[in-house]
């Protein structure tokens, strides 16, 4: 079974949340030297965690563009580092926009340790909309920092975040070993497996996998549809569609492609849907678009049914949440138990013609 997160492991296992305003600045400057960016300035005027002398940016920083013909120009940033455990409001962003608009910079760039909260990013597209900036403005949020700082070791261990991704805690030991040991495995084997669990069951492991390798097609809605997307499926996502789909696949690539393909994508699936490491996460995401709702409900003077079914249809997910979190991650324990486990007591030499067995000797 996956490890369970105790209270001690929490105290060990730093996030970004346990850096300082001042560290996280360091953090963003140390990501964007490892991401290459050069010239890179960290304008920190003073000791304190603010800096007043800072010119309304944290950071400086050029991008290396190529160009036709071999030639190379560089792209100018600024950057400012917005640090929070919740969501940033939009109050935060108004002096980084200002100084921009002053600068003139290619590219203005706000990197924020938690999020953006639901009014800041539809405040910022109202102000690009409204200013047309002679700047690209881009915004990087926790998702997109752990994304680029998953690859870069020595970036996690300076600032003891080598235990920043919650999700690992959870993760089961038959997923683990699939991620670095994947078996050599034949669609006979995979459907011998899936073939022999309850349909119900079976579905709820492969309803993401089987439409993506299925690939339906949908008809056009008529005007005013307010029906469901499956109402205009044309063609049938059965579970027997879907294997026969792989098998016509793998005539048309490697057979273990096939399989690793779609072990991968429901293991991906599944976990998402059973991320319990992100509860907290989930809960305050939906508690600041509940914020934004029921703030616009207050200003409304005119079609509020809208608005009311929104905050309904949320604080009914917010109070769902945690009990649909624990289901997806029963449902990803047991697709790896049941499924996962299994893939490695096939026996190559039994399923695989003898240039596969004898690719597979070769990379043993």
């Amino acid at each position: 079974m996956p490890r369970k997160t105790t209270n001690k492991s929490k105290g060990t296992n730093r996030t970004l949340d346990d850096l300082s305003p001042t560290k996280f600045e360091e953090f963003c400057f140390d990501l964007l030297g490892a991401l290459g960016y050069v010239n890179v300035q960290w304008r920190k005027g003073t000791g304190h965690n603010s800096s007043p002398s800072d010119g309304g940016r944290d950071i400086e920083c050029d991008l290396p563009r190529e160009l036709p013909g071999g030639r190379q120009e560089l792209e100018h940033w600024i950057v400012e580092c917005k640090h929070g455990k919740t969501a940033i409001p939009k109050e935060r962003l108004a002096g980084f926009l200002a100084a921009a608009m002053s600068l003139r910079p290619d590219r203005a760039l706000i990197i924020a340790s938690s999020f953006l909260s639901t009014a800041a990013h539809d405040w910022l597209a109202e102000w690009k909309r409204e200013n047309r900036p002679p700047f690209q403005l881009d915004t990087w949020e926790r998702k997109d920092l752990e994304r680029a700082v998953s690859t870069r070791p020595l970036l996690l261990r300076k600032y003891g975040l080598a235990g920043a991704f919650p999700v690992l805690e959870i993760m089961h030991p038959a997923h683990i070993r699939y991620l670095t040991l994947p078996a050599p495995n034949s669609l006979d084997y995979l459907f011998a497996i899936l073939d022999a669990i309850e349909p119900v069951e079976r579905s709820g492991f492969l309803s993401s996998t089987q439409f993506h390798v299925v690939n339906p097609r949908f008809s056009d809605p008529p005007p005013g549809y307010k029906g469901t997307l499956g109402d205009l499926m044309v063609d049938t996502c059965s579970y027997e569609v879907f294997k026969r789909r792989c098998y016509e696949l793998a005539r048309h690539t490697s057979e273990l492609f096939v399989v690793k393909s779609v072990v991968n994508d429901t293991l991906q699936y599944l976990l998402h849907l059973g991320n319990v490491a992100a509860m907290e996460t989930f809960d305050l995401r939906y508690k600041d678009t509940l914020s934004f709702l029921r703030k616009r409900m207050a200003a409304c003077k005119d079609d509020r049914k809208e608005l009311e079914d929104a905050i309904h249809h949320m604080e009914r997910m917010q109070a769902e949440a945690p009990a649909s979190l624990k289901a997806g991650y029963r449902r990803y324990v047991a697709f790896c138990e049941r499924v996962v486990s299994r893939l490695s007591e096939e026996r190559i030499e039994a399923n695989f013609p003898l240039s596969v067995r004898r690719m597979m000797r070769d990379i043993e």
